[in-house]
């Protein structure tokens, strides 16, 4: 239905937000590990993108994000693409 009024489905597969441990509160999204079955069945259920959401924090005077928190977000977009594009979807980053 919504194809047919030109409307291209997408979804956002993460999970749910994860506090780094040895930070101030930096934070990851959790939900690589089963992205690619999920992703598989998105598609399969009509989705043709995904978006991944990074939820840094940026905090001055607690020396937010840390470098922890900045690498590790980069390499989750990473992942999340490849997987993403693995199975078919267009990953937004």
């Amino acid at each position: 239905l919504l194809t047919e009024r030109g409307i291209v489905p997408g979804i956002k597969p993460h999970l749910k937000i994860y506090t780094l441990p040895g930070t101030n509160g930096d934070t990851v999204m959790q939900g690589l590990d089963s992205l690619a079955v999920r992703c598989k069945e998105y598609y399969e259920g009509g989705a043709r993108f995904a978006k991944w959401r990074s939820p840094l924090v940026i905090d001055i005077e607690k020396g937010c994000p840390t470098d922890l928190a900045i690498k590790a977000n980069m390499h989750d977009l990473a992942r999340y693409a490849l997987i993403c594009q693995s199975e078919g979807l267009m990953p937004i980053v």
